[in-house]
């Protein structure tokens, strides 16, 4: 039987791209990505609900290295989307040809978006992984591919769709019989302006101190950048408990509080050598109204 690994995602084109394959008699498996940009769980649980096997892989580290430093340039925001979607496809056939699968695919549909997904973006991910993908949601809007022309799968069982206008994936969804699935939308956090904001100020002073964990730290806490490294501070109690475990196995972060209060925590990162307590102190007052009260303020580490 004819094996295909799937570029997976929670949105529905993702599903639809792998029941098309699935109806022609084909063993499917999905594989999705991890990184603190997107995750995991919800694909999971998706796969689940609707009988799909599924392969996770965590590419935090590798794809920071591409987000610092993209081939292709941004997007709108932080978003490499040409260098992302490479790497991922890559890393993608290095697992099909250690595991003997016959045939990579991925759920994009052309037009679908703006920068990524048009011919030429199409193209560009193909020349530069230099590795065919079959696209079944708009393969009959694409060349043939030799998955086709060996008939590991029947074009003509292939669809094409083009555009953004969902009305076929939904029909489609209907004649699939799904119920569990979810429409696209802005689910990386590279291309939201408030995340990216706080990536650019890290990168533009420490871009090659910059580890995996930093950005995940930065991703709901408030953000202070200093000369000598960066601050992340708690925004309600509920936080104390995540920001430390995240930070208390990493010796290169350092968990204060304040003496006078048990509330709120902060998460120190030194980079450079210069640093004094006056600006962690100074950042605590600016953030936390309530420290307004103590005229003295003294910093505990744990």
């Amino acid at each position: 039987m004819t094996k295909a690994l799937i570029l997976f995602s929670w949105w529905l084109d993702s599903i639809l791209a792998l029941k098309v394959l699935e109806s022609q008699w084909i063993d499917c498996t999905a594989i999705t990505f991890y990184t603190p940009f997107f995750w995991k769980e919800k694909a999971e649980a998706l796969a689940q609900k609707n009988w799909i096997k599924i392969k996770t892989v965590n590419i935090s580290q590798k794809h920071l290295e591409i987000v610092k430093n993209p081939k292709y340039w941004y997007w709108k925001n932080m978003n490499p989307c040409i260098d992302c979607h490479w790497f991922m496809i890559k890393t993608a056939c290095e697992i099909a040809k250690e595991e003997w699968y016959d045939i990579i695919a991925s759920w994009e549909v052309l037009g679908q978006r703006p920068m990524s997904q048009t011919t030429r973006g199409l193209n560009s991910v193909n020349k530069i992984s230099w590795i065919e993908i079959l696209r079944p949601l708009c393969a009959k809007n694409l060349p043939e591919t030799n998955y086709e022309k060996l008939w590991l799968v029947d074009r003509e069982k292939l669809l094409d769709i083009s555009w953004r206008w969902r009305q076929r994936q939904m029909k489609l969804a209907k004649e699939f019989w799904l119920i569990w699935y979810e429409m696209p939308w802005g689910w990386c956090l590279l291309t939201q302006e408030w995340y990216s904001g706080k990536l650019k100020a890290l990168f533009d002073n420490f871009k090659e101190d910059i580890i995996s964990l930093d950005t995940e730290l930065i991703k709901y806490w408030r953000l202070k950048v200093f000369k000598w490294g960066f601050i992340v501070l708690w925004r309600d109690n509920t936080d104390n408990e995540k920001l430390y475990e995240l930070a208390k196995d990493n010796k290169e972060y350092k968990i204060t509080r304040l003496v006078e209060t048990t509330w709120p925590l902060a998460i120190i990162k030194i980079i450079k050598d210069w640093f004094t307590e006056n600006d962690i102190i100074k950042f605590y007052r600016e953030k936390v109204q309530k420290l307004e009260q103590y005229k003295n303020l003294s910093i505990q580490y744990l």
